[in-house]
């Protein structure tokens, strides 16, 4: 009989505020911060310090991909597109928490993102060094740009609005003719770690500009479109400026002018540059600090330009007399020769002026900025290194003139800031309180106590590096072993250290409690296992309180690394250095077994609950599990492909965890000796874990910063399943690495070549391979429903013309026998068939609308090129009775013309199916001309209701009019006035009276005809 087992599953992750690899960004309405957190993304609450959400795709399999960078949709949109490390792009709505579209078309991390000026277009950059666009609206690929030879580092879109641009040759024109309106005028601007930044034309997929001059990478991008002037910033430490002129020299490939250069005070590669109205904010790697400057005006440039010639004519003067009449005359030249146009921009230095720096106690990821109501003053989103999330004040004070206030911090106030939910670097040791309720997490400077349920940090204490730790019993006070040696005893209530005990001369590497709850055994760097006991400590008020008390020691051989107690308190096992394990007796503590077979130092042990197994880990990857009687070794397991951090059996069984540096944790049973599942959600080291005491929960701790609770579900686990999962998720793995470059383009079907620069993006995952069986398998349904309804017809006519032969006489010979069995079946007694419950009273038509309309439009075209022939002719069968039935024009028209696409050369030999075609061209052209109209008359009737409010009332539905009398009535040049009012009046809905406006502003009424 096959064994089973239950299923652990992510219950909840915490600890971790923003990811040290993603940016945070403000929502639309600049009151939330939006954070990448590993594979979640978390929307906080500056003002009350909490997450007030999570968003997460549950569909894939572990490990989830970490978010690699965000970014936030114009003014308007509750939208934040998110780039993920597997070259995923998903769109959420942070209003209902859903992920609206999910995008694959690259090869690796996205870590870039940008959207165009009304959201019509989203571009993404990546580490494989491709630009993809995507139109989310039509949740589809637009184009990949490729011409970078390393990671895109940053983009950014330049806009042209109205009729700005007018292309000159012939085929742009051509190519701009077939191109979509929304991406007509469209250029953007990419940045790599190959130094070059290029100018993309979307509309033509082409390099319309390569930048050079950068001396090292360029690693990050800004555009200002109120100025029309972009920064860069690259590995030397300073930001390059370049003036945007999309009118003019278009066509002739000079969009990107430079204008100069502002000198950083630090000269480390600039990691994120900010243009935000007229600031420019930027910082390095690992400074502490950002370099702010603003943008003067006119007037002021002019000024400071007259200031500068004024010094020049001053020092000219102090000079000798034949150099000043020489100056004069070429002065004199100059004055005659007319302006160079050129001379009237200003340079970098001249437009821009540094302002105080903003400084942080912490290493700063990124900034984002926010207006606010002052107009002198802006917010600024910071988050750091060592997950904090930061929000500041900073008033805009000029460096020169207000330098007396960077000593006070005047001009920049942190005013929010969210830090005590996570911590500082990664969690070392966790450990769970006696019921279960409470965890304990240790790292460099700081011990927090969770709650298991909330997830909420209750305590944080101001410890040393704590290496091990435990929940005294009463679960009030907890114990810390650091790495000075230190044992630190706290009360949790009053969050107050009560002992500190100088315990081992070395690190602190273990602490593993006494079974009957007196005491515990600690092993330190230091050779010595050291046992102590609790004691009642009285202080000088009287109070008592928990104290500590060396009872006995055991001096080794080598450091310990590990102790544990057995449960039947007869033996300690105590790991060392020396890849052994030495076990003594508890009580008397003589010498009793030595445990020998890991080839490099034994990292964690445990005993399992009966004291019948023990079973050890090591920094050689290998699990051993010892018999604890004679000590031999019944098993020796691979576990990890890196060292093994910790080993816990689970209460009352021997199964058994394992977590390593391989950022695994594994589920084993050490009856069977074989891994029974994968526990794979962490992004890096996973350093411990601990078990709760009926066995049905495990929390994990990792270098990444997070905690994870786990919790045993009623699923069932087969060990052949898991094995079979995890050997296909490698193939897949393989094959993915050895995938060719990019997609193959459709003869004829009017895509780029891959070869070319410009390619369009498409992509295959796992969901559309399943869309696509679901689909087939819809189809299979819905064929034999009308398989059996086909029968049931056919047998009623049957009997209906056999009564109506028998009433008309009966038929001699052979026949009139067969018409005689048929005439005992009368119409009435056949059944219908029963109803399908499979198609839950849908028709068939519907229900299979329903599976298309279930794949998203980012995944449909994909499933449906993974449908075989005899499928795809069954979909266009259906797709006629989608456009009988009205279920929907728009998909069903999409579906056909793509299987017409892919499918030609099959179909146009099949004559069925080319009256199938004929059909659905007679079908659709009615359906989309009779929506066209419905669509027509629906904008006359509301330009007639836009026409008889505006004409009644002062309020406008697209702002104020440009002139109107003081009555409020328009006049002529306002938004509704003039002919424009008596052409919007000219409708088509009549018999409603409507106001008009006359050229002089004297309103009239008319009953519209």
């Amino acid at each position: 009989m096959v064994k089973t087992y239950l299923r652990f599953e992510l219950k909840a992750a915490h600890g971790v505020v923003t990811s040290p690899e993603c940016n945070a960004i403000y929502d639309s309405k600049r009151t939330l911060a939006v954070c990448g957190c590993l594979e979640f993304v978390k929307v906080w609450s500056l003002r009350q310090g909490s997450c007030i959400s999570t968003l997460f795709d549950g569909e894939g399999d572990d490990p989830r991909p970490a978010v690699m960078c965000l970014t936030r949709a114009p003014e308007g949109r509750p939208l934040v597109a998110a780039g993920y490390r597997d070259g995923s792009v998903r769109l959420w709505n942070l209003e209902s928490g859903e992920s609206e579209v999910c995008f694959h078309g690259h090869r690796s991390a996205v870590v870039s993102l940008a959207f165009n000026h009304d959201g019509s277009l989203l571009a993404s950059g990546s580490m494989d060094t491709e630009v993809v666009v995507w139109d989310p609206l039509a949740q589809s690929g637009v184009c990949r740009l490729r011409g970078h030879k390393s990671q895109v580092t940053g983009l950014c879109f330049l806009e042209i609005h109205g009729d700005e641009k007018q292309s000159n040759s012939s085929e742009g024109k051509k190519q701009a003719q077939k191109s979509s309106p929304r991406i007509r005028g469209s250029y953007l601007v990419t940045c790599s770690k190959d130094s070059l930044v290029k100018v993309w034309d979307i509309s033509q997929q082409f390099c319309a500009q390569t930048v050079l001059g950068h001396k090292g990478e360029v690693w990050t991008i800004s555009y200002n479109e109120k100025t029309n002037r972009l920064v860069t910033g690259a590995q030397d430490g300073n930001l390059r400026l370049y003036r945007v002129e999309l009118s003019g020299n278009v066509d002739k490939g000079e969009i990107l002018t430079p204008i100069g250069m502002l000198n950083r005070q630090s000269k480390k590669r600039v990691e994120n540059v900010t243009f935000f109205e007229d600031l420019i904010v930027c910082h390095g790697v690992g400074e502490k600090f950002a370099e702010c400057f603003r943008s003067r005006t006119f007037k002021e440039i002019e000024k400071r330009r007259k200031r500068r010639e004024k010094r020049k004519r001053e020092k000219l003067k102090k000079t000798q007399k034949t150099l000043r009449n020489r100056t004069e005359a070429e002065d004199d030249k100059k004055d005659n020769k007319t302006p160079n146009p050129t001379d009237t921009y200003a340079t970098a230095e001249e437009e821009f002026e540094a302002l105080l720096p903003l400084r942080t106690h912490s290493k700063i990821k990124s900034i984002d900025c926010a207006p606010t109501s002052s107009g002198q003053e802006i917010d600024m989103l910071v988050t750091t290194t060592n997950n904090q999330l930061l929000q500041y004040r900073y008033a805009k004070l000029k460096a020169k003139v207000d330098r007396s206030k960077v000593s006070t911090g005047e001009h920049a106030k942190q005013i929010r800031g969210i830090h005590q939910n996570g911590h500082r670097t990664g969690v070392r040791w966790i450990s769970l309180s006696s019921d279960d309720e409470m965890i304990m997490t240790t790292s460099t400077k700081q011990t927090k106590v969770w709650n298991v349920r909330s997830g909420k940090c209750i305590r944080t204490l101001d410890s040393g590096y704590g290496l091990c730790g435990m929940f005294l019993p009463g679960n009030r006070h907890v114990l810390i072993g650091t790495k000075t040696g230190a044992l630190e005893l706290y009360d949790l209530s009053a969050a107050s250290m009560i002992q500190n005990i100088q315990g081992h001369e070395g690190s602190v590497w273990n602490i593993h409690p006494r079974w009957d709850r007196k005491g515990f055994a600690s092993g330190g760097s230091d050779k010595t296992v050291k046992f102590w006991e609790y004691e009642v400590l009285r202080s000088e008020g009287g109070s008592a309180n928990v104290g500590l008390v060396l009872s006995k020691e055991i001096k080794m051989t080598d450091e310990v690394l590990c102790v544990c107690f057995s449960p039947d308190m007869k033996y300690i096992a105590v790991g060392m250095l020396d890849s052994t394990i030495k076990v003594f007796f508890e009580d008397s503590l003589k010498f009793y077994l030595s445990l020998y077979g890991h080839k490099l130092p034994v990292l964690c042990l445990d005993i399992s609950s009966d004291s019948t197994l023990i079973a050890s880990g090591g920094a050689d990857k290998d699990l051993k599990i010892w018999g604890l009687d004679f000590g031999d070794c019944h098993k020796s397991l691979f576990a990890h492909e890196d060292s093994v951090m910790a080993v816990k059996f689970c209460p009352d069984t021997h199964y058994l965890f394992t977590c390593g540096k391989d950022r695994k944790i594994k589920f084993w049973d050490a009856d069977k000796f074989e891994q029974v599942m994968i526990l794979s959600s962490h992004h890096a080291e996973v350093w411990s874990l601990a078990v709760g005491s009926q066995g049905n929960l495990m929390v994990s701790a990792s270098n990444d910063r997070s905690l994870r609770v786990w919790e045993q579900t009623d699923e069932m686990v087969f060990v052949q399943l898991e094995q079979r999962r995890e050997l296909e998720e490698k193939l897949d793995n393989q094959e993915n690495y050895g995938a060719p470059r990019g997609p193959s383009a459709i003869e004829g079907s009017g895509l780029a070549d891959p070869s070319e620069s410009a390619m369009v993006a498409q992509g295959t995952d796992k969901n559309s391979l399943m869309a696509a069986e679901r689909l087939m398998e819809a189809m299979e349904v819905v064929e034999l429903e009308l398989k059996r309804w086909k029968e049931f017809e056919d047998a009623k006519t049957k009997a209906h013309i056999a009564q109506e032969n028998a009433k008309n006489g009966e038929t001699k010979g052979l026949a009139g026998l067969f018409q005689k069995q048929d005439v005992q079946v009368k119409p009435e007694d056949i059944q219908e068939p029963e109803p399908n419950p499979i198609l839950a009273g849908k028709s068939p038509a519907e229900y299979i609308f329903a599976e298309l309309k279930g794949i998203s439009p980012a995944a449909r075209s994909d499933a449906l090129v993974a449908l075989p022939f005899k499928y795809a002719g069954m979909l266009l069968r259906h797709c006629k009775g989608f456009l009988d039935e009205k279920l929907g024009v728009e998909a069903a028209v999409q579906t056909a013309l793509f299987l017409a696409g892919i499918h030609q050369d099959q179909i146009s030999q099949s004559r069925e199916l080319l009256n199938i075609i004929a059909g659905l061209r007679i079908a659709s052209r009615r359906m989309v001309r009779k929506q066209r109209d419905t669509i027509g008359e629906n904008i006359a009737g509301l330009r007639i209701q836009l026409q008889a409010h505006e004409s009644t009332k002062n309020q406008y539905f697209f702002g104020q009019p440009e002139s109107a009398d003081s009555e409020g009535v328009v006049k002529s040049g306002g938004r509704i006035g003039g002919s424009v009012a008596r052409k919007r009046a000219a409708g088509t809905t009549g018999g409603k009276p409507a106001f008009v406006i006359d050229r002089v502003g004297a309103k009239k009424q008319r009953t519209l005809p």
